[in-house]
């Protein structure tokens, strides 16, 4: 009553959808969420230790993502910023942020991998 259940896979423009929902349009495929005062896009990965993640992606192959790794305390939760298939942006549940590397020790922490160069940071007006 007032609902639908899909059991397979759901295809909008697509008639052979391999994902759960694959949403497909030879120009532009837009999803639209329209929520008049807020608009939540929900992504529940349900457990300690599991991830949400959103890929951007160009012909099926992830170039990059946003992925929150979910932990028991808020302070060592983790959302993990990836370019171009390398990891480098990190941002923990404690405010603290690390560049080149998942476990700042600092309020923002740089590491680099340029043979043994040092981090810099550069501030321009």
């Amino acid at each position: 009553s007032n609902g639908l259940i899909v059991e397979g896979n759901v295809g909008i423009g697509e008639s052979s959808p391999d994902q759960d929902l694959e949403v497909s349009n030879a120009g532009e495929a837009e999803i639209h969420i329209d929520g008049g005062t807020n608009a939540v896009l929900s992504l529940d990965a349900h457990a300690d230790g599991d991830s949400s993640t959103l890929k951007f992606q160009k012909a099926g192959t992830t170039e990059g993502s946003i992925v929150y790794n979910h932990d028991a305390s808020d302070g060592s939760e983790l959302i993990e910023f990836s370019v171009g298939g390398s990891t480098q942006f990190y941002m923990q549940g404690n405010g603290s942020l690390g560049l080149g590397t998942s476990a700042p020790q600092d309020r923002v922490d740089i590491h680099t991998d340029n043979g043994g160069a040092l981090s810099a940071l550069r501030i321009t007006n």
